[in-house]
C-alpha cells in the first residue's frame, strides 16, 4: 500500500502527521475490507526514523515481491509515482484508490465490492508474472516426462505434491511463453 506523507519538518509537519494517521487508517481499512496481507514498509521506516534513502530502496525491493500495489490517500505524490513505476516495470498491477478520499470511506458492502471489482480488473489486465527460467523444448519435455513418471509411481497420494508442483511449473512456463 502506498500513501503520501509529506515532509516531517517545516511547513509540511501538520500535513505529515495527518498523513501518518490517515495512512494507518487506510492500512487497517484495507486489511478489514479485503482480507489482503497489507504491507506498508514506508510507514515503519517513518516511525523508526530510518533515513529516506534506505526507505526508498527497501520499498522498491518489497514492491517487486508484492501481488498488487494499492495507491491510497488524497493524491499521488512523487514517491508514489516512483513506486507505481517500480510496480509496473515488475509487471505488478497497480490499484488506484485515491479517488476514495484522504481518509478511508465508511466500510460498507458496496465499498468492499467496489475495491474487489477494481482489483480484479487491474489484476486481469496485468497478471503478475513470476521469474521463469529459459528452457529449451527438450527441457520442457523432460519436465513433462518427470511428471508422468512421478504420477505413475508409488501408491495413491505418494507423489501428489510433486506432480502438482510439476503441473504448476509446466503450466506457468507454457503461459509465459504464450504471452512473450
Amino acid at each position: 500500500m502506498d500513501h503520501p506523507l509529506g515532509e516531517k519538518n517545516g511547513t509540511d509537519a501538520v500535513r505529515h502527521a495527518d498523513n501518518m494517521k490517515n495512512g494507518g487508517d487506510w492500512f487497517r481499512f484495507l486489511e478489514i475490507a479485503t482480507g489482503w496481507a497489507v504491507i506498508t514498509p514506508w510507514y515503519m521506516h517513518e516511525v523508526t526514523g530510518i533515513h529516506k534513502g534506505r526507505r526508498m530502496a527497501d520499498c522498491t525491493r518489497i514492491i517487486q515481491r508484492c501481488e498488487l500495489l494499492a495507491l491510497v490517500g488524497p493524491t499521488v505524490n512523487p514517491h508514489s509515482e516512483h513506486n507505481q513505476r517500480v510496480a509496473q516495470r515488475a509487471g505488478i498491477p497497480v490499484l488506484d484508490l485515491t479517488d476514495l478520499g484522504t481518509e478511508p470511506p465508511e466500510l460498507t458492502k458496496g465499498v468492499k465490492q467496489l475495491i474487489s471489482t477494481r482489483a480484479a480488473k487491474v489484476i486481469e489486465a496485468a497478471p503478475r508474472r513470476g521469474w521463469m527460467p529459459s528452457l529449451t523444448s527438450e527441457q520442457l519435455d523432460t519436465l513433462k516426462k518427470l511428471r508422468r513418471t512421478a504420477h505413475s509411481m508409488g501408491g495413491p497420494g505418494e507423489f501428489d505434491k510433486s506432480v502438482a508442483l510439476l503441473d504448476r511449473f509446466v503450466a506457468c512456463y507454457e503461459a509465459y511463453k504464450r504471452s512473450s
